[in-house]
């Protein structure tokens, strides 16, 4: 499956779980990972043996940011947004930016219609998974950077404001329902 341009990882995703959804009716589950070599084959079986018919729970691969060859604006970068996420948004997460999530066929379908089109998508559905009282396994994982994570795609800039303009909607959305009720 190809764009023919740059779509963006939400919607890369979501093209991804569309089209395995209709191609296969049978489908339990899919595992999602990361193309910049961040993740072992041995932590995707992990992942995809967490994934169960019966829980609808999102399954996280999360690394140890405290490792020395973790990149300063990775550790700086998760640390900021899980505090966030803890802050505002009542969720703990050890690892927000994780690529590599387990969900069976329930969660595929729900995560279809998530808004977000670029990296802000998987911060989206962690906040879905709020709201919607979906729970959350942390699965320990490897913690992988190759050439310091130069491969990335992610522009630390940019995405950060994309990911932390649905922090500030969701506290204005959470402090409206406040005032009104």
């Amino acid at each position: 499956i190809t764009n023919y341009v740059n779509l963006g990882k939400g919607r890369a995703l979501k093209n991804g779980i569309n089209y395995l959804l209709n191609k296969d009716q049978d489908i339990e589950g899919i595992v999602t990972c990361d193309c910049d070599g961040q993740h072992s084959v041995k932590d995707i079986k992990k992942i995809a043996n967490k994934i169960s018919i019966k829980n609808d729970e999102l399954i996280l691969g999360v690394r140890k940011f405290d490792d020395k060859k973790v990149p300063l604006k990775s550790k700086f970068g998760n640390n900021i947004t899980k505090s966030v996420f803890k802050m505002f948004i009542g969720l703990y997460i050890s690892d927000t930016q994780t690529g590599l999530r387990g969900m069976n066929r329930n969660l595929m379908i729900s995560f279809l219609d998530t808004f977000g089109e670029r990296y802000e998508y998987e911060t989206k559905v962690l906040i879905k998974c709020k709201t919607d009282n979906i729970k959350i396994e942390e699965v320990p994982i490897e913690t992988i950077y190759i050439n310091n994570n130069m491969t990335s795609h992610f522009n630390p800039i940019k995405d950060s404001i994309r990911i932390y303009k649905l922090f500030t909607k969701y506290i204005l959305a959470s402090f409206s329902s406040f005032i009104i009720d």
